[in-house]
């Protein structure tokens, strides 16, 4: 550190402490930049020259001297208030702002009053030290506005407030070539302003380097956005970025041609897997992972499907998917399976049921039958009886034969006893008397053959209406097995 002669000897011993603990050493001229009244103001004015001692920044950045190395130094308590646009020109090439303090004493720049108040970054190779930012109204709408190459934060902090959101609070143009931010952490509010866009935006500025950045809120585009112009050859690393947003909004919005590599980025959403709104053109280490809100493990970001652990477990997952449609459509399978088996169950039963009801009607019909050839051996006996008498009556009649030629015989002899004995009166009137008799015996067989011909008769009559009842039940067998062939036809599947 080269000692300014203007400066005392206990002054210098306060700076060497400033800077050794900001890690740094410097060239060209030191200022001081505190609220009057403050403690410290009033100490650093009695050891250091007043022309080195202010009490506004931006017109301590006029007294600067561009890539001098100058560095202003920003004391505990101070409070830059920006209450327009481009209130605070931040214009001189190459200068150091430092912030000193911790917590509510750390210095501060405070935008208020004006949505479209801001810090403009208009000068290159300009780093900011331990910056605090503070949003004073509610819809800020971009008060950290980079334009030239080469800007630097180290360790910064942006505050929201209650009923305060910024709409976008850092945004870095295609001058901002070369952004370097290394330490960032915003502190977002109730949520109950109105709805930011994203933190940092980034358009067309190539080669940027950001590391170890802590973004959390409520986002409707991501709490990082590259939407307008990719970046290209971008550096992030160790960057934690969590939307609230319950639509579910991405974590990093990121240009689908955007280039550059992605070293421990952590992004977190309310639902859903959509960390990023794509992985572009840019590397991702294995390290790059996404959350869902349930805080769970995470999934690789950048990975092609099935080429990592997760990916494979998300292809497993998707085929259990499959196998148990499959599954479940067997099942149905089976079902349809199982109330065919009942229905066909329910046919063999009326089946069954309907071979008991045959079994019985053949079983009547075998009765029936049973009884026809009872009733014709019945008839046939009454058939051979009739058989019988009718050979009886035949021979009867073979003796009424003899009995009638006898008669005629007596006849012819009695002719030829009339013709020849006329005279014998007492031979005739015996002969008389004799064939008297042979006609009585005639007259007598004759009635003893008349009812034997009249019972032949009547069994003949009766035969007649058996042989007529076996037509007629056989007709009836005939039609009931018609009736029970064409039922049991017409049940069988």
């Amino acid at each position: 550190m080269i000692k300014d002669r203007n400066i005392s000897d206990d002054a210098m011993i306060q700076v060497h402490k400033i800077m050794g603990s900001a890690g740094m050493l410097m060239t060209g001229e030191l200022f001081w930049v505190g609220d009057s009244g403050d403690a410290a103001y009033n100490l650093m004015s009695t050891r250091i020259p007043q022309d080195r001692l202010y009490t506004d920044l931006d017109t301590c950045v006029g007294a600067c001297v561009a890539n001098r190395g100058d560095t202003i130094v920003l004391m505990e308590g101070y409070n830059k208030t920006v209450s327009a646009a481009a209130a605070l020109d931040l214009d001189v090439s190459g200068i150091r702002v430092i912030f000193l303090g911790e917590g509510t004493t750390k210095a501060k720049i405070t935008f208020d009053t004006a949505v479209t108040a801001d810090m403009d970054i208009d000068a290159t190779n300009i780093t900011l030290v331990n910056p605090k930012f503070v949003a004073g109204i509610d819809s800020l709408q971009g008060p950290i506005d980079v334009n030239a190459t080469d800007f630097t934060m180290i360790n910064a902090e942006y505050h929201d407030a209650t009923d305060i959101e910024t709409i976008d609070a850092v945004i870095a143009t295609s001058g901002a070539t070369r952004l370097k931010i290394d330490g960032y952490k915003y502190f977002c509010g109730t949520e109950t302003g109105d709805l930011k866009q994203s933190h940092i935006q980034l358009n067309g500025c190539d080669d940027i380097d950001m590391k170890n950045i802590d973004i959390r809120g409520d986002f409707f585009v991501g709490c990082i956005e590259n939407v307008t112009d990719q970046v290209l050859n971008a550096r992030m690393e160790n960057v934690y970025c969590e939307n609230l947003n319950t639509t579910p909004k991405p974590a990093l919005f990121l240009n689908a041609n955007a280039t550059g590599s992605m070293k421990n980025v952590k992004l977190k959403i309310a639902s859903g897997t959509t960390y990023v709104s794509s992985v572009g053109k840019v590397s991702w280490d294995d390290r790059c992972e996404g959350f869902m809100g349930d805080g769970y493990a995470g999934e690789p970001l950048g990975t092609v499907l099935g080429s990592g652990i997760e990916g494979k477990v998300d292809t497993i997952a998707s085929d259990l998917v499959v196998a148990d449609a499959l599954i479940d459509a067997e099942v149905i399978k089976t079902a349809t399976i199982a109330s065919d088996l009942v229905v066909t169950n329910a046919i063999v039963d009326t089946i069954a049921s309907d071979l008991v009801v045959a079994d019985a009607l053949i079983d009547g019909e075998v009765i029936k039958t049973a009884t026809i050839a009872s009733d014709l051996v019945v008839l046939d006996a009454i058939v051979d009886g009739e058989v019988i008498k009718t050979a009886t009556i035949a021979s009867d009649l073979v003796v009424t034969n003899a009995i009638v030629d006898t008669i005629a015989s007596d006849l012819v002899v009695l002719d030829a006893i009339v013709d020849g004995e006329v005279i014998k009166t007492a031979t005739i009137a015996s002969d008389l008397v004799v064939t008297n008799a042979i006609i009585d015996t005639i007259a007598s067989d004759i009635v003893v053959l008349d009812p034997i011909i009249d019972t032949i008769a009547s069994d003949l009559i009766v035969a007649d209406g058996v042989i007529d009842k076996i037509y007629s039940d056989t007709a009836i067998i005939l039609s009931d097995l018609t009736v029970f062939i064409a039922k049991y036809t017409s049940d069988v599947p």
